[in-house]
């Protein structure tokens, strides 16, 4: 592996900066897509995204729309009853 030249210019610490969001962006996805990405990882790969201003609007046919599906709905208003003891 090469080096990079570090002479202190703008456009080589622009260039290297690149370079270790690229190699970042990189090793989140092959773990996600493993399947063997740990909780922390996970975390990580979620903070990545939400610092870079990522977002995805959940629909129908894309896959947080799917995972949004799979989540069970509660009654509120039973669980809310329950610990409360008032209807």
């Amino acid at each position: 592996m090469t080096k990079p030249n570090d002479d202190g210019s703008p456009d080589n610490a622009r260039d290297m900066l690149n370079s270790l969001h690229t190699a970042m962006a990189e090793e989140l996805l092959a773990r996600v897509r493993s399947g063997n990405a740990t909780a922390a990882e996970l975390s990580v790969a979620t903070k990545f995204l939400k610092d870079n201003h990522i977002e995805c609007v959940a629909t129908e046919d894309n896959p947080l729309g799917k995972l949004a599906d799979a989540i069970p709905e509660f009654d509120n208003t039973a669980w809310n009853e329950q610990e409360t003891g008032h209807s």
